[in-house]
């Protein structure tokens, strides 16, 4: 992964050293290399901090096309660009190196825009095509990788982080309401916590062209309607091609220049991934878990049985509470946004030491919870919306107990506005009816002026206002669940403040199998009753994923 900036301006004002001040702001997710291009009547310019992951001496960037005619920056990984530029070579594509990043600039080339849906793996990208003076960008189907943009003056601004955009001259202003949306977990994908900056949505390309932007979705979760949902394979199938899938994804997320470790939490997820790594790698591993001294939050000794199954070397990193206050300030620093609990600090902490180790690439689990309705608020979901499934006594006696708490309304930490919830599903999910204890904690620390200034009654309806219709009516209500969380505390929340940020605050590169594109368009098929197989007391979470690491 890297870090990238650039700028487009209606007059000759882009200098070089703009960029290299900007590019020294994120120089952490870049620290093995930078470059600067300006273009010859400097109304644009490119730059670039690189983590050499894949042709550690070649990848130099940016990246030109073969007349000069077009330039390019790059952020994070294309899997399976091998058999691309193979393609290309036959077509007689001159390539300047072995790097993946370079197959981007022919496949603009070749299809334009489109070129993004040909692109697998967790990126963010921007490209300037001097002949019809637009910059492209975009961003991977998930929102893995950050991007943002601002319109300040006469010029827009690009950059893999806020503070990148701060550094070229963009002010930072509060954009307070949004900043209340953050402290739910329940902000839109376009919005940051600063006025006037915006974030590329997951799965969108950006087009700058005569001073406009034009946005452009090309990938969505694309969940069928009920009515059409696949029912007629058996469990043994479902199982089956799944497996297929996640064990192609962690493969071919473990080609490197470099050595590739792994996260290990000792649940389900990351275990699985090291499993499956352990198959192509044998015990050539490193594996690095945290441990806490609280036996509740401690999976240290879980993570270490499974590692010693194995055999991979375990790495065991101790976190105390007084670990935590001292590191607050750097990954807040870091993160650009609001977090909710110490996990975060936590992971900063565990990035460290994997940098210290010598590693610059692990895998992951995150993901796997928003796919396959891995928490219990997703349980809820499907015990009380999706209950006709669950046979006609059990669902008799859910929905008696949904119409006893329509009388009871016992949720007494929902927070306020749940109105636009309900107008954009036909039902509240689970996930927002208790966000508002995280409203009252924030609540005692606000300043007046901050509090008046954010007051409003629909607190979720920036994010209703942001999400498809098209994409929620007539899904089941898991998916419909699921879909939310896609669109808000996946990217904003678990992908930045447990993912990209604290990781590249120590230039470590993560890979998500379970955020493979593949994986998860096989998912978008699969009936919710081998996703979580609910009972009235309970049922199992992630059920086909725990069979099939089964």
């Amino acid at each position: 992964m890297c870090g990238l900036v650039g700028i487009v301006s209606g007059t000759p004002s882009v200098l070089e050293g703009t960029l290299e001040s900007a590019l020294k702001s994120i120089q952490h997710r870049g620290p093995d290399d930078t470059g600067v291009w300006v273009n010859p009547d400097r109304t644009c310019g490119l730059g670039h901090a690189r983590l050499s992951i894949i042709d550690l001496s070649g990848g130099h960037q940016p990246l030109s096309s073969p007349d000069g005619s077009i330039q390019a920056i790059v952020n994070g990984e294309f899997y399976d660009y091998e058999e691309i530029r193979e393609e290309f070579v036959r077509e007689g594509y001159q390539f300047r190196s072995s790097s993946d990043s370079e197959i981007l600039i022919p496949l603009y080339l070749k299809y334009g825009e489109r070129c993004v849906e040909h692109l697998r793996g967790e990126f963010g990208f921007v490209l300037w095509d001097s002949r019809s003076r637009e910059l492209f960008m975009a961003r991977d189907r998930f929102g893995i990788k950050p991007l943002f943009y601002s319109r300040y003056g006469d010029a827009f601004y690009v950059g893999s982080e806020i503070k990148a955009l701060l550094g070229m001259g963009v002010p930072a202003r509060w954009d307070a309401p949004v900043v209340r949306s953050d402290e739910l977990g329940y902000r839109n994908s376009t919005d940051t916590l600063f006025r006037d900056i915006k974030n590329v949505p997951p799965g969108y390309s950006l087009t700058i062209s005569n001073g406009r932007v034009r946005e452009r979705r090309y990938w969505d979760f694309n969940y069928p309607e009920r009515r059409n949902m696949e029912r007629s394979r058996g469990k043994r199938a479902y199982i089956e091609e799944f497996l297929e899938l996640l064990t192609g994804a962690v493969k071919t997320r473990m080609r490197a220049d470099v050595p590739v470790g792994v996260y290990l939490s000792g649940g389900i997820d990351s275990s699985t991934v090291l499993s499956l790594m352990s198959q192509s790698a044998g015990s050539d591993l490193d594996a690095f878990t945290l441990s806490f001294e609280t036996g509740h939050y401690d999976e240290g000794p879980i993570a270490r049985e499974m590692a010693e199954r194995l055999g991979v070397r375990h790495h065991i990193i101790d976190v105390e509470p007084e670990d935590l206050a001292p590191n607050f300030e750097e990954t807040v620093w870091h993160n650009e946004c609001t977090f909710g609990n110490s996990n975060t600090i936590a992971k900063y902490l565990l990035s460290r030491h994997v940098r210290d180790a010598g590693l610059k690439v692990v895998l992951t689990g995150e993901g796997a919870d928003e796919i396959l309705g891995g928490y219990e608020y997703f349980m809820t979901d499907m015990r009380v919306h999706n209950s006709r499934r669950l046979g006609p006594s059990i669902g008799r006696a859910i929905r008696l107990s949904k119409r006893l708490i329509g009388k009871t309304d016992p949720f007494t930490q929902a927070p306020p506005g749940l109105s636009a919830v309900k107008a954009k599903f036909g039902f509240i999910p689970a996930a927002l009816l208790f966000t508002g204890t995280t409203e009252s904690n924030y609540a005692g620390i606000r300043s007046p002026e901050f509090e008046q200034s954010t007051q409003t009654g629909e607190l979720f309806e920036p994010l209703m206002a942001a999400l498809d219709q098209e994409q929620l009516s007539g899904r089941d209500p898991l998916n419909q669940a699921l879909y939310l969380a896609s669109k808000s505390s996946l990217a904003n929340s678990i992908l930045t403040t447990l993912g990209d940020r604290v990781e590249m605050a120590h230039s470590i590169e993560a890979r998500l199998p379970f955020l493979d594109h593949k994986v998860v368009e096989f998912l978008t098929r699969v009936p919710v009753d081998f996703k979580n197989r609910a009972t009235f007391r309970g049922g199992v979470e992630k059920y086909l994923l725990k069979e099939a690491a089964r």
